[in-house]
């Protein structure tokens, strides 16, 4: 599959100028052969990219962005799906980078870091750090930075950078159309579930703006909280220890320090945890190298277990 027909599909609320950019920075890209289907909710005549015929524009109306990807992926003629945001633009070389990552059969989907683009506002660029730090981002850090210089097998990637082998979008039965997020961790489960595997390459590269902190962003990290604990109450057979320990956390808070009001030795250790905790806290913020940025990120790390976990717990006991 090395020259394989891509189909770059972009789901929107509408034609912003985030949007177009994201479309005339895909039809700059250096490969030859690619189609680009946007879907809008509804279609502007005047808001409308340059006429290409690579372009094809498809009103959906106002429906999930799940939804819009599906309906994308059965309108496409690609071999290869390529999936990005529409408020995030690919490096040069994005597709060209991913395609021979296709040439193993046993390779079902591919993606790549999405990083805060250079010209980001600082609340923008802030909540970029939190994801990219190890203590904000966990295990997933490195799909928000530019650390890792390997390829590597992974579990899940996000849907703004990510590209599916056609077949093997099917064999999954594409996204999950009920939820607002977490639909891209159950196709990349299900991809895995099926015996095939998903490659992460520092090389296939998008600029993916940011939820500004703090309430733009923090909503955002409900929304994945919520949904990725109704996704394993959906699906048990997908459940992964790492995305509980924030909510245990949580939990350790409030009943740790109930505990520590009637035991010393719980009151040494809820201390102890709480000071070790506050001391990650200011190693990210010294980690940001920057006076302005080191509130903000240590402020937004500990808001984002707190939001998260709050969610993650909403989620696992809601019907």
């Amino acid at each position: 599959m090395k020259d394989g027909f891509v189909s770059i599909i972009i789901p929107c609320k509408e034609m912003d100028n985030f949007t177009r950019n994201c479309v005339d920075t895909c039809l700059k890209l250096d490969y030859p052969s690619l189609e680009i289907l946007v879907l809008p909710d509804f279609s502007d005549e005047n808001a409308k990219p340059r006429p290409d015929p690579r372009v094809e524009i498809i009103p959906t109306g106002p429906i999930k962005p799940s939804v819009k990807r599906n309906q994308g992926a059965l309108r496409c003629r690609g071999d290869i799906l390529a999936f990005i945001d529409s408020d995030a633009v690919p490096n040069g070389d994005w597709i060209k980078r991913a395609v021979p990552c296709f040439e193993k059969a046993e390779v079902g989907a591919v993606g790549g870091p999405n990083i805060t683009p250079p010209d980001a506002g600082m609340m923008e660029r802030a909540s970029g750090m939190v994801l990219s730090s190890f203590i904000g981002g966990g295990k997933f850090a490195f799909r928000y930075s530019c650390s890792s210089e390997k390829m590597q097998e992974c579990d899940e990637l996000p849907s703004c950078n990510l590209f599916v082998r056609k077949s093997s979008f099917r064999e999954a039965g594409g996204f999950e159309e009920g939820f607002l997020t977490a639909e891209d961790a159950k196709l990349c489960f299900q991809i895995k579930s099926n015996g095939q595997k998903i490659l992460y390459s520092p090389d296939v590269l998008v600029y993916h703006h940011r939820r500004p902190l703090f309430m733009p962003y923090l909503k955002q990290i409900w929304n994945y909280g919520r949904d990725k604990a109704t996704l394993f109450k959906k699906y048990p057979e997908f459940k992964r220890p790492f995305y509980y320990v924030p909510s245990l956390f949580l939990l350790w808070i409030f009943f740790g320090g109930i505990l520590a009001t009637g035991f010393e030795e719980a009151r040494l250790l809820y201390a102890f945890s709480l000071l070790g905790y506050m001391l990650m806290l200011i190693i990210a913020g010294i980690w940001t190298k920057d006076l302005k940025m080191f509130p903000l990120v240590s402020l937004g790390i500990a808001m984002t277990h707190i939001t998260y976990g709050a969610a993650f717990l909403k989620g696992s006991i809601s019907r």
